[in-house]
């Protein structure tokens, strides 16, 4: 991996660490219902590392988790409960590759 690219990853790390503190100040100021979103919008964020990745080292399950959370992460201000069924379903994807990774 070139120098420039390690670089920007550090850049990229910087910027999430920047945006998640931020968004534990603000979920102390922000109506509840903006750290729902904070949250998914943080996971979506790192799971965008995995750009930085090498091809034969990206997990295709958590780059079809990545989308899935790029459309659907602001259905909480147009649709909460298509929102609310997005994270169950998000958590039920999850729990069933956790078993199955597990075996």
């Amino acid at each position: 991996m070139s120098e420039e690219v390690k670089r920007s990853v550090k850049e990229y790390l910087f910027e999430l660490a920047a945006y998640m503190a931020s968004s534990a100040k603000g979920c102390l100021e922000e109506p509840p219902s903006y750290g729902t979103f904070r949250l998914i919008d943080a996971l979506g964020r790192v799971l965008k590392i995995q750009e930085y990745l090498p091809d034969g080292e990206k997990d295709p399950f958590l780059e079809e988790l990545m989308g899935d959370i790029e459309r659907n992460k602001f259905l909480k201000s147009s649709n909460p409960e298509a929102f609310e069924r997005f994270l169950d379903d998000l958590i039920l994807k999850l729990a069933r590759e956790a078993k199955k990774r597990c075996v």
